[in-house]
């Protein structure tokens, strides 16, 4: 999920106060992946976090973090090609079970040769010559 929130957003409960967003353009903005399998097991939540990798919040608040779901920090707090290389193998694989299909959208590193070949084709489903559908598809398995 992710929220853009400009500096003028104003919260507000039917009935309630109302409350103005931080001033600060863009100042807490983090994007969190939820994954459901089909059988309706959640996995681990990965929360990518904006910041400098290996820089003080990565240091020094991490390890505080509630140790069942996963951090990265990124510059802009998006999923780009660092971060998925990421999730692919320490969030999302061990909870894979086959035959399984992975649902993503066109973003480059989604559908890359990692991707589709590295990581998600297990040797015991693939075929010989088969090739990654094309980028305009939403559905790589």
């Amino acid at each position: 999920m992710y929220y853009d929130m400009c500096p003028n957003t104003i919260w507000a409960i039917r009935g309630g106060g109302s409350y103005v967003a931080n001033s600060e353009p863009h100042s807490y903005r983090m994007t969190a992946l939820l994954t459901v399998r089909g059988d309706g097991k959640t996995l681990s939540i990965l929360f990518i976090i904006r910041g400098e990798p290996g820089g003080d919040i990565e240091t020094n608040e991490f390890p505080d973090y509630p140790p069942e779901h996963f951090y990265a920090m990124q510059k802009k707090a998006w999923m780009n090609g660092i971060v998925w290389k990421y999730f692919l193998p320490d969030v999302l694989k061990p909870d894979i079970e086959n035959p399984s299909v992975l649902l993503v959208d066109n973003f480059d590193s989604h559908v890359s040769y990692y991707t589709v070949v590295g990581v998600i084709r297990a040797p015991s489903l693939s075929r010989e010559g088969a090739t990654p559908a094309p980028a305009s598809l939403d559905i790589q398995s």
